[in-house]
Parts: structure tokens; sequence; C-alpha cells
């Protein structure tokens, strides 16, 4: 680093000299020489490397846990997505059928998606169904939530006189148990739910 500045410091002092001509053209031609010599070319010290790697170690040890989260994150937008779909084809379905789609038993959560036309197949999430005559509910729970830093999701729909409402609500951490909406419409416990829809 100090013959580095050295090099700088002479190079300034040179090109200063030659543009006010206070220097010999042999000493031009030296000077010249010494640049053009392939001194430079020497490589890193061990210093300039491991202030390198602890630098690059820094900013791995910043942006590792954020990366981390990020899975978490695109794990819940795919739950959130999924009760949102489940709303909108209930109210299809109920808007077409006079009732929501519904079932019970063995495979009751594929005979409710083939109803719907939609497909809740998730890798994380289990969906549970649940319908009444004037609403329908989903709940989206991660049975590894702590794992893999998922919260769970409740949605329901609600319809009275053929006017529809819709909501989703999101647990505010990974060990709320999910619960069904009330009547479809509000969060099951304000505590520990967060209406986001």
């Amino acid at each position: 680093m100090g013959k580095l500045l050295l090099r700088q410091t002479l190079l300034i002092i040179s090109c200063i000299a030659l543009e006010n001509k206070v220097v010999s053209k042999n000493f031009e031609l030296r000077l010249l020489g010494y640049w053009a010599d392939g001194r430079d070319n020497q490589g890193f010290t061990l210093l300039e490397l491991l202030v390198v790697i602890i630098i690059i170690g820094v900013l791995a040890a910043i942006a590792v846990p954020s990366l981390l989260t990020q899975a978490g994150k695109a794990r819940e937008t795919e739950a959130k997505e999924s009760v949102g779909t489940f709303n909108n084809a209930q109210q299809a379905y109920q808007f077409e059928h006079l009732s929501f789609a519904n079932a019970s038993g063995a495979g009751a959560t594929t005979t409710v998606e083939n109803l719907l036309g939609i497909s809740l197949m998730g890798t994380y999430y289990a969906y549970t169904f649940g319908t009444s005559p004037t609403f329908a509910v989903i709940e989206a729970q991660d049975p590894n939530a702590v794992a893999n830093q998922t919260r769970p999701y409740v949605g329901g729909i609600n319809t009275q006189l053929g006017n529809y409402s819709q909501i989703i609500c999101q647990g505010d951490s990974w060990t709320v148990s999910a619960a069904p909406p009330q009547d479809g419409l509000t969060c099951p416990d304000f505590t520990d739910w967060v209406q986001i829809k």
C-alpha cells in the first residue's frame, strides 16, 4: 500500500515536472521506462487478501439470514393465495348452485377441489374445509410450522341475500393453531390473528 502511494506521488510530481519542462529528456525516458516496467504486477499482499476475505464474510453474515427467511415468506404467500383462490371459487360455486361446495369423509378435500375446479396441493400446508348454508371456511396449517417458519392462514366467505363478504386472516406467529373464521366474517381470535383481507 505504501509503495502504491509512493508511485502515485512520484507520477504526479513527474507529470508536473514534465509539463513545466523542469526535467531533462533523459529523466523523462527513464521515468517512462520505470512505469512501463513489470514491477506493478507483483500480486496482492497477504494483508490485502485478508481484508477482502473479512469484508466478504461480513456481507455473507448479513445476507444469509435474510435469504433464509425469504423461503418461509414464499411458502406463506402460496398459502395466502390458495386461501384467496378457495374463497373466490366458493363464491362462484355458490352463485351458480345456490350452496357452497361441501364433502365429508375420506377424500373430502379432493372432492371439494374437484367441485370447485381448483387444486390446493401445497408442499408445506395442509388444508381443511368447512361449510354451512351461509358461509364456507378454509384453514391452512403447516404441520412443521416452526421448522419452516410459516404462519397459519384461515379464510372464509359469507353470503346473505346475494351479498358476498370474504376474509383472510393470518396468524401472528408460527405456534398459533388454525381455527375457522367465525361465521366466515371475523378472524378466530383478535389477539393471535390479523385480518389481511
